[in-house]
């Protein structure tokens, strides 16, 4: 008797188990409750610093290392540029308040509000800002710190990558000034466009803006050699009419919730698909993108061109991430050195004018 009746009990308690089993596992798959977004969102805030937070006695987390979180109401002046519509004014105050992220809650209902508090929380990319994380309860976001570049070094990284491509000698990093030096991981995008037709385009990642963007200019001379003649001749020929380009690849937020619906919401005009798999980056521009007209339907193709299968959108190996690319400066067409102009100056001389400037190691 009293074995039957164990037998019985472990078959209850079994049963018990994977019923409760069952329970969690459905609760996890549909993320109920918010499990994985919570999650993604202490990881997301993790070391992120001064973070002011909308609705901040709602966030679902408390304490986060390296975070301090606060009421975005409280700090001085944010709401108020928030109800306005000057992004440079928000990037002020942000720095002013010495604000490292904003974090928002995102709009359930359609809206035509141009303010800025309205345009975030429709997740629309922002000048000065990037997005750290999307989801359909949360919008993280943070200064751009790119953005501030005086427009004579934006200049002068043109000019420097218009005389690198042409084949001249690479000036040492310690000739940049110290903002285009400093180490943040960056990647930078050289563009060769012959009128409205962009010709070649080579991008790298570097721990400075000026290491990434020697890399990408080197990159793109080495390209343009190897396919030589369908460029259409020899790249000293054909530079002096191509404007020369150079912009900021940026990741302008990791995409939390898979669905194409979702996806489709929350990219732009002005984003491009990517996603990160293994340490390798694979990513569609915004013209090509927009080309294709959907942004799920572009991850398709982006799938597909990989070797995926082409709806990859759950794998758990994927990282899903809005492409937006900064324009920093542009190179116009330059006229032939024999028509009586002085000649362009060489790179060291345009980002090293003063004698007083620091040298740095040769590459």
């Amino acid at each position: 008797m009293s074995a039957a009746f164990g037998s019985k009990t472990l078959v209850r308690i079994g049963l018990g188990a994977c019923v409760l089993f069952a329970i969690a596992f459905a609760l996890w798959h549909g993320d109920v409750g918010g499990v994985r977004g919570t999650r993604a969102l202490r990881e997301a805030l993790t070391e992120r610093g001064r973070v002011a937070v909308e609705r901040l006695a709602e966030l679902p987390v408390g304490r986060v290392q390296g975070a301090s979180l606060l009421d975005l109401d409280a700090v001085p002046g944010l709401a108020a540029v928030l109800a306005g519509r000057d992004a440079a004014a928000l990037v002020r105050t942000l720095e002013q308040r010495q604000i490292d992220a904003l974090l928002l809650i995102p709009s359930t209902t359609a809206s035509r509000d141009d303010r800025l508090r309205a345009r975030l929380q429709r997740y629309e990319p922002i000048a000065g800002l990037r997005g750290l994380q999307l989801s359909p309860r949360l919008a993280l976001y943070a200064p751009e710190p790119f953005q501030a570049l005086p427009a004579v070094q934006r200049d002068a990284l043109a000019v420097v990558a218009r005389r690198v491509i042409a084949g001249e000698r690479s000036p040492q990093v310690g000739s940049f000034p110290e903002a285009l030096r400093r180490v943040h991981p960056v990647e930078v995008m050289v563009l060769l466009r012959e009128g409205e037709q962009a010709r070649l385009w080579r991008s790298a990642r570097g721990s400075s803006l000026a290491r990434a963007l020697l890399t990408a200019s080197e990159v793109a001379r080495e390209r343009w050699n190897e396919r030589e003649q369908a460029m259409g001749g020899p790249l000293d020929r054909m530079l002096p009419r191509l404007q020369v380009e150079v912009g900021l690849l940026i990741d302008d937020g990791t995409v939390e919730v898979r669905e194409p619906a979702f996806i489709d919401r929350v990219f732009f005009p002005e984003h491009g698909v990517g996603y990160e798999r293994k340490g390798a980056w694979r990513y569609l521009l915004p013209d090509d993108t927009a080309e294709i007209g959907r942004a799920s339907a572009a991850y398709r193709k982006l799938f597909v061109d990989d070797g995926l299968p082409v709806d990859s959108f759950q794998r758990h190996e994927l990282r899903l991430y809005r492409l937006r690319m900064v324009p920093l400066a542009a190179s116009p067409p330059e006229p032939r050195r024999d028509d009586g102009l002085d000649p362009p100056r060489t790179p060291d001389e345009v980002l090293a004018p003063d004698a007083d400037l620091e040298p740095g190691p040769k590459r």
